[in-house]
């Protein structure tokens, strides 16, 4: 993820003429809490999964510290202990919060009485066992180890000790099976939690002001849990156009054309290094200026040039793709020679050839691609689905609950 951010904060110096410093971003920007709030942090650092945008909804954060809780609320032991609804009734006021021990307050009450991270664990073995917080931790890392003999061991030598602090056996038991076993094995460290939580706030941020460089850096190093075909999609509902790889002005990964993203050639199925370099270097001595032109400077193998083809990779020079291919084919069938000959047809013999269908399209760029630019597929079915009665997702929400619907979806 870090090289991701990095690349975008180089996009915005090439584009704006502005030195990001990430690391000096202020915590606070109401504008980033409004982004997280909405829970569309698809391509930011931990907050993405579907789980912790359902999260970031219910949980609503206004300040740093609900982005360090939220991050530690989503693991196995505070989902697997049933505290993430406690967690988040008690911080909106719908719930009172409530301690085992009064001497618990000290310890918990930043989170709610709910324990989230390890220091609190060994703050909690320290206190009411009364021994040292190194102690503490070696009980901690005995209970991490999630065996049973050594469980049965902890706790024992926890309750002798809690008793000759005053605690009777009762209490202690529950503060150590309630509070420290289901989170001593899964807690996150606190310092874990908040250095996490600062490379998802710097994300959110470059996703709300910079959305365009994020995008970028974040395609060119794909760090999170989507490929490639979801955060393009996420990029076009932020209103980013995606253009298709181009022999005269795509580079190997993706880059920048204003505001638009424009695809690499290195997307393109079966795209070698040699072919790419051969590409590169005919261009940088000048611009093709057709296909013929194309074809005899690069080089290329028959495989490569189709799929150049199909995907649109040559559409600036000619856009009708079906004449292109048959163009190849007469020109792999002649001996390749320094002049060029001709063969280019007029325009109203090109109308033979019919252009590619948008399910030509779509099927050329979810193959050679692995994602869609044309459209998706399911629009070549719109008609149908609809007379099927098959809703949209986008209208789910507004269903009452236990309705029975048909979808559709690939």
């Amino acid at each position: 993820m870090l090289a991701s951010l990095e690349e975008a904060g180089e996009w915005v110096e090439k584009r704006w003429g502005l030195s990001l410093e990430l690391e000096d971003l202020p915590l606070d920007d109401p504008q980033v809490y409004k982004l997280l709030r909405s829970s569309h942090t698809v391509g930011v650092f931990q907050l993405e999964s579907p789980g912790m945008r359902e999260l970031l909804s219910r949980l609503k954060p206004t300040c740093f510290s609900d982005v360090v809780a939220n991050l530690s609320l989503f693991r196995p032991g505070p989902v697997q202990a049933d505290m993430v609804s406690p967690f988040v009734r008690r911080r909106q006021g719908k719930e009172r919060v409530t301690y085992l021990d009064p001497k618990l307050k000290a310890i918990l009450e930043e989170t709610y009485g709910v324990p989230l991270f390890q220091e609190q664990i060994m703050r909690i073995l320290s206190h009411f066992g009364g021994v040292s917080l190194a102690q503490a931790d070696s009980w901690r890392r005995a209970l991490d180890r999630n065996q049973p003999q050594e469980i049965k061991r902890v706790r024992r030598e926890f309750l002798k000790a809690a008793q000759r602090k005053g605690y009777p056996q009762p209490k202690a038991g529950r503060i150590f099976d309630e509070l420290v076993l289901v989170m001593a094995a899964y807690g996150f460290c606190k310092s874990h939690a908040a250095s996490f939580a600062e490379i998802a706030y710097r994300s959110a941020w470059l996703k709300r002001y910079v959305p365009a460089e994020f995008f970028c850096g974040l395609l060119n190093h794909c760090p999170g849990m989507y490929p490639l075909r979801v955060l393009l999609n996420e990029a076009k509902r932020w209103g980013i156009p995606v253009l298709p790889p181009d022999v005269n002005t795509s580079s190997e990964n993706f880059t920048l054309e204003q505001q638009a993203i424009r695809v690499g050639l290195s997307s393109v199925k079966h795209m070698s290094q040699r072919a790419l370099h051969s590409i590169l270097k005919a261009r940088k001595e000048k611009k093709f200026s057709s296909f013929i032109d194309f074809y005899y400077r690069t080089h290329l193998d028959r495989r490569i040039l189709e799929n150049l083809i199909r995907v649109g990779a040559l559409d600036n020079l000619e856009r009708n793709r079906k004449y292109l291919l048959w163009l190849l084919f007469v020109l792999r069938r002649r001996p390749r020679q320094g002049g060029q000959l001709a063969l280019e047809l007029k325009d109203k013999q090109k109308e033979l050839f019919a252009p590619f269908s948008l399910a030509e399209r779509i099927q050329a760029e979810l193959e050679l691609l692995g994602f869609e630019l044309s459209g998706h597929p399911l629009q070549l079915w719109q008609k149908s689905l609809k007379e099927l009665g098959v809703i949209q997702s986008a209208d789910l929400s507004q269903l009452p609950e236990g309705a029975l619907v048909r979808v559709a979806g690939i």
